[in-house]
């Protein structure tokens, strides 16, 4: 093949558009004679009552259709291809309607919720979605305008107005008012800014929902906009600006707005130097583009006619209609391509990312065509570009992507690449290009030298990730639904008939967009280069906006010849004689497709829950007591119990998904305390994943996951997937495990190495609560230093012998839930058995101790200084945490009731009133088998020992709080805690891996929520008051950790010799400790 220059894209599109237009008239005419038979066919069967539909729109799809990625090429044949389309959109015609204006939207097939779509006479685009299992109610507005649209003068003002509109309106000018009501109705708020829009979020009890968007509609008809307001509000924008510059994570959007032209180009944070005296400009940012014709409002609640409320009684139509239109098409962002940016980074992380800067249309939104570019190049199946890196020593790993999408002019494709240290960036650069050549040969051919055709590959390619999307979409569970955010988005840049879908489903086939995508790929004039390195010193330029060091490079005219040459030539990923010279992206046949999406019944198994048959007049009969028994008996069956194995069952079809959950406990006998050892589970778990990913790669293709969880008694496996085809996915994972391949030993260690190097990298707050306090309270926590250090003397014959030793002699304990009948979960434990010859045992088991040192009646201080971060960071987090001690059934119907009221006060008063930082958070939290309270404010305003008085007052004001709690509020506090806890699980997996936590912690405490939810109602005013005095003002069992960015390292040292001079640090390996037992015998 030979590479077509980009200069001839144009006429050959234009070609093959051409031709294109000829198919499409012949599909047309098609089409409409189908839907004339179809019409004719779907009256017959709704006169004899054959043709059901409920819901508004629902995805047909029959029980052989391919589901998933990589089938064989000849299942789908273009007539099969063109049916299928004709009857997706002909669904939407003869559906039955619930609503009227939303008679056309796509949704999945288990989706019961209703929906109801229309506009406000000031232009507002609302929609309603009815969830009449929904206890908590949610809100989205999202306005189509942001940091973009504000003045060069006044950076991060749109992101500055965000904040400031959460402080009142003139129709509720009560400071917090908002946030009290959304407090005593068990909810939250959230919001965030972008180049083209502010996303405000707000959640609260179904009770109060109605209240509550009355006072959120005022946000943007009158907000108060005080001046006494904006100092401190101020300081929260600057305190979100510090936490970003002093990590990683944004460096590479912050590298991309210094490379681009405005208005991408603009700073958006806010900073106090950006936004001094803002009070002028900022009424005129809210006057001039909130209005109510760029605005969508999503609510989704069980309140019943809430689309009357909206119309007929809310203040929402009084959002003022400015009628603002469009704005002009932004042309691309960057000044200048082909480039070379090395940049510093905090840490051990060698970080390649390739970018190409393409127009992005939304009229490609439908096709998918870079989402299906970026599966191809991530994929980890093996002879992909990932293990030909990974095989020539060049990378650990591979992400691809896109960057600011969505705006409907341009998109920023990225190639994320882990890069081994020493690699040449350029030669990876090379291999990339020459995949991408690879790409079009196979996706392309040549007729003659005006024309270019699409192969059938390329359709059939496309039409099993179309398959692989639709058979996700349609029993999509609420983990992966799109949020009210997301859906507010939509609203303002789709059809409202693709507000729910349009992230998911592949609609059109359009291979002039996949040939010009490539063809700009291969243009290496159109390239960005980024590599970051902690390793990078005497760079040329910085940023001290952006804290950033770095140096832009133009690639000189060797270095795109070599990128050049890599178009003209295939890159050879793997043995062409051995693979009989297959195509590099020919998918194999991949047995792991499902083709039975049908519900299991008992009532083809009438013996599987107990020992006598059942006898029913009919299988109706039979369905309607298998619904009864399913309603009565929603706990786990526990179906085996021996020395060696345990095993519980629980037919799941509340959820309606063809799918099965399982968790399998690999206990050892001995606890995995040392550190040796908790390394060695480390590594085991890392080199098994990295095999599967090879070597199950068509199962993960499919929808099939896994993932390998370390604990003190062993290993636990969980896999969770397509009912259909699971044994097989269940034996493979196990033979896995089984026969483990050590070829990789040396890249596991170095991305561990990499791991532990960068586990302080995170966000100052998180790393705080992940590890450092986790080093202070758990007695036998082991540092990322000290896994360095074990890890470079571990050796292959350890890891050999671990893996021996280990599955030898072990227990299991298992739970299946999901779409799988009893005779089916006893096959899977039978393969367990068979893969690892298990036979019965009678080793002892040692009891599983966990170590958590006791605080009671201790005040102790730990000043830190951070680990990670830049040297400049002048961030410092405080986290007060409170031991409670052993969980008792009342003190947990009490932290559920009080937890979001706790913190929604913590947060008023810590953040919005004293504005001591950006992050401020109150969480009771259990470490090991110890139930604790943790505050923390990570900031710059004040340093972390101040924070601590703080922290200290406000627990004195919320106390006075709990005891001038009225009536009616805590009524209301009850009613919020009990919504949340009466919420039902969002998924299969949710639920399921709920309960398999219980059985693996072998706790077992399955009811506990319902207990919870029968205290609360018992709960009296006294009851809080004490639990709260004993804990939080009496007792207090407390640690505070103080932590000090590296900025701060001086202020450190004085605090540190200040408190040592002041009051005693206690040796905490002094105190005594609570022992934590998990042993399986307590069953």
């Amino acid at each position: 093949m030979h590479y077509v220059p980009v200069s001839q894209t144009e006429r050959r599109i234009s070609k093959l558009k051409h031709k294109n237009k000829q198919k499409t008239m012949f599909i047309i005419v098609g089409a409409l004679l189908f839907c004339l038979i179809a019409m004719l066919v779907l009256i017959v069967l709704d006169v004899n009552n054959y043709v059901k539909i409920n819901s508004i729109f629902q995805i047909w799809q029959p029980q052989t259709t391919v589901a998933m990625v990589q089938t064989q090429r000849d299942v789908i044949s273009s007539k099969h291809k063109q049916i299928d389309e004709q009857l997706f959109h002909l669904k939407s015609i003869f559906q039955e309607k619930a609503y009227k204006e939303a008679t056309n939207l796509k949704l999945p097939i288990i989706d019961k919720n209703e929906y109801q779509y229309f506009t406000l006479s000031n232009g507002l685009k609302v929609l309603v979605i009815q969830d009449q299992e929904a206890k908590i109610a949610q809100a989205a507005l999202c306005v189509n305008a942001g940091s973009w649209s504000e003045p060069d003068e006044y950076p991060g003002l749109a992101h500055f107005l965000e904040h400031m509109l959460f402080q009142g309106s003139k129709s509720y000018p009560q400071e917090g008012y908002f946030q009290k009501l959304v407090a005593e109705g068990g909810g939250s708020t959230n919001a965030y800014t972008r180049g083209e829009e502010t996303n405000y979020y707000m959640k609260i009890n179904n009770e109060r929902v109605v209240e509550a968007l009355q006072v959120f509609a005022h946000f943007f008809i009158d907000p108060l906009l005080d001046s006494s307001m904006v100092e401190r509000e101020v300081n929260a924008v600057n305190s979100e600006y510090e936490i970003a510059v002093s990590g990683d994570l944004w460096k590479i959007s912050h590298l991309f707005q210094i490379l681009s032209n405005k208005p991408i180009g603009r700073f958006t944070i806010g900073s106090l130097k950006t936004l001094k005296d803002p009070m002028k400009e900022l009424v005129k940012f809210h006057s001039q583009f909130y209005s109510a014709n760029i605005m969508s409002l999503v609510v989704k609640s069980n309140y019943p006619d809430m689309a009357k409320w909206i119309r007929e009684q809310s203040d929402f139509s009084q959002i003022p209609n400015l009628n603002l239109k469009k704005r002009s098409k932004l042309h691309l962002p960057l000044k200048k391509t082909g480039l070379m940016v090395k940049y510093k980074t905090n840490g051990d992380k060698n970080q390649l990312i390739i970018a190409y800067q393409l127009d992005s249309p939304r009229t490609t939104k439908k096709s998918k065509t870079l989402p299906m570019i970026a599966s191809l190049i991530k994929s980890k199946h093996k002879e992909g570009l990932l293990d030909y890196l990974v095989r020539q020593k060049m990378a650990l790993n591979v992400d691809a992507g896109t960057f600011l999408e969505g705006n409907g002019d341009f998109t920023f494709f990225l190639i994320e690449i882990e890069l081994i240290e020493g690699v040449d960036e350029l030669k990876v650069a090379e291999t990339v290009t020459g995949y991408f050549n690879n790409m079009l040969d196979q996706f392309f051919q040549e007729v003659d030298k005006n024309e270019i055709n699409y192969t059938p590959y390329l359709e059939e390619i496309w039409q099993q990730y179309k398959q692989l999307q639709l058979s996700q979409y349609n029993y999509l569970d609420n983990n992966h639904y799109p949020t009210v955010q997301q859906i507010a988005h939509n609203l303002n840049y789709f059809d409202y008939t693709d507000a729910m879908s349009i992230e998911f489903l592949y609609e059109e086939f359009q291979p002039e967009s996949i040939y010009n995508y490539l063809t700009e790929m291969l243009n290496p004039s159109n390239i960005v280069i980024f590599h970051g390195s902690p390793k990078f010193t005497n760079l040329k330029q910085s940023s001290e906006l952006y804290r950033l060091e770095y140096e832009i490079m133009t690639l000189s005219r060797e270095q795109i010849k070599k990128l050049s040459s890599a178009v003209t030539t295939k890159v050879v990923l793997f043995d062409w004689v051995k693979s009989k010279q297959l195509p590099l992206l020919l998918p194999k046949i991949n047995t792991f497709i499902p083709k039975d999406f049908s519900i299991k019944s008992l009532c083809r198994e009438q013996t599987s829950f107990i020992q006598a048959p059942l006898v029913f007049k009919s299988k109706e009969d039979c369905i309607q007591h298998e619904k009864e028994y399913e309603t009565i008996n929603h706990y786990p069956l526990m179906i085996k119990r021996t020395v060696e194995t345990k095993a519980w069952w629980k037919l799941q079809r509340q959820f309606q998904v063809p799918q099965i959950f399982t968790g399998v406990m690999f206990n050892t006998p001995k606890s995995i305390n040392s550190l040796k050892d908790k390394l060695l589970i480390q590594v085991f778990n890392t080199l098994v994943t990295d095999n599967l990913n090879q070597e199950i790669q068509e199962a993960i293709d499919a929808g099939y996951q896994f993932q390998f969880t370390p604990s003190i008694k062993g290993v636990s496996l969980e896999l969770y997937g397509w009912s259909d085809n699971y044994q097989s996915f269940f034996e493979k994972v196990l033979q896995s495990i089984s026969n483990l391949k050590y070829d990789s030993f040396s890249q596991v260690k170095q991305k561990l190495m990499i791991y532990y190097n960068n586990i302080y990298q995170d966000k100052l707050f998180r790393v705080a609560m992940s590890e450092y306090l986790n080093q202070v309270v758990q007695a036998q926590y082991y540092t990322a230093e000290l896994f360095l250090e074990e890890l470079n003397i571990l050796d292959l014959e350890s890891l050999q012998q671990f893996h021996s030793n280990y599955f030898s002699n072990f227990r299991v304990s298992s739970f299946v839930s999901g779409n799988i009948l009893r005779s089916e979960v006893e096959d899977l434990l039978h393969s367990i058995r068979k893969v690892f010859h298990k036979s019965s045992s009678h080793t002892s088991e040692e009891p599983h101790v966990f170590n958590i040192r006791d605080l009671t009646n201790k005040n102790v201080v730990v000043p830190l200084i951070h680990k990670g971060g830049d040297s400049n960071d002048v961030n410092g987090v405080t986290i007060n945490y409170y031991q409670i001690g052993h969980r008792n059934k009342k003190n947990f119907a009490i932290m559920n009731l009080i937890q979001q009221f706790f913190h929604n006060h913590a947060f008023q008063y810590l953040r919005t009133e004293r504005q001591l930082g950006y992050v401020a958070l109150m969480r009771f939290i259990p470490i090991g088998c110890i139930d604790g309270a943790a505050i923390i404010v990570q900031g710059t305003a004040q340093m972390p020992y101040v924070v601590n008085q703080h922290i200290e007052d406000f627990l004195k004001q919320f106390h006075n709080v709990l005891l001038s709690l009225a009536d009616d509020q805590l009524d209301n506090i009850k009613n919020g805690a009990k919504s949340a806890l009466q919420e039902k699980d969002k998924s299969l997996y949710d639920e399921s891996a709920y309960i398999w936590g219980q059985i693996r912690g072998n706790n077992l405490q399955l009811e506990e929520k319902e207990i919870a939810i029968a205290m609360i109602d018992e709960i009296v005013q006294k009851d809080i008051i004490e639990f709260y005095e004993k804990y939080f003002i009496k007792q207090q069992n407390k640690l505070s950790l103080q932590i000090y960015g590296k900025g701060l390292s001086e202020q450190f040292n004085q605090v540190k010799d200040n408190l040592l001079e002041k009051e005693s640090i206690i040796e905490l390996k002094t105190l005594n400790e609570f022992k934590c037992a998990y042993t399986l015998n307590n069953l």
